[in-house]
């Protein structure tokens, strides 16, 4: 209910947004109510010339959890770039054909990521964003020790403070763990 009362007193300061759309849409999503926060999304749409990255993938995301993969993929496919808010689009693409059950399809999309990432860590190693990317593209083709080995880097340069929790290797981490079961 918290996400209520920030909107409702004008701070529209929910999921760290100041746009008053985003907020709203944060609200419903925050509520769990895909549906609303998909039409807040719509309408936030006819007034912009082109959707951010993070809208699209958060329309795809409610699709997704509508089970309307088909017009998820539709939706990731027709914006530009592969940059989302928490994984790049390659990711999400292996997500959704995963949830359809086309194994290689997603296994296509998260080979496509794992050498991406590969010569980026390769490039430079001292990026621990590298090392989450490239252990959820090793979980996501089964290759545990190599999953893992990227787990403990990534899990080795998180810093422990008050704030660690909303650190986003903290989701990439359990993200990795959650594809190795």
């Amino acid at each position: 209910m918290a996400c209520v009362e920030v909107w409702k007193s004008g701070r529209l300061l929910i999921c760290r947004r100041v746009d008053e759309q985003r907020a709203k849409r944060g609200c419903k999503v925050c509520l769990g109510s895909a549906g609303e926060a998909r039409e807040v999304l719509r309408e936030a749409s006819k007034h912009i010339e082109s959707p951010e990255t993070e809208d699209v993938d958060i329309l795809a995301i409610l699709d997704v959890f509508d089970g309307d993969y088909e017009t998820a993929l539709e939706c990731l496919f027709s914006a530009p770039g592969d940059r989302g808010p928490f994984l790049p689009r390659p990711f999400r693409y292996a997500q959704i054909y995963g949830l359809m059950g086309n194994t290689e399809s997603a296994k296509k999309y998260y080979e496509e990521a794992r050498k991406k990432y590969d010569s980026g860590i390769e490039e430079s190693p001292e990026d621990s964003k590298g090392n989450g990317l490239l252990g959820i593209a090793y979980a996501g083709l089964g290759l545990r020790e190599e999953a893992k080995r990227e787990a403990d880097l990534l899990e080795k340069s998180m810093s422990v403070n008050k704030d660690a929790f909303y650190n986003p290797k903290v989701k990439k981490l359990a993200y990795i763990y959650l594809l190795l079961g």
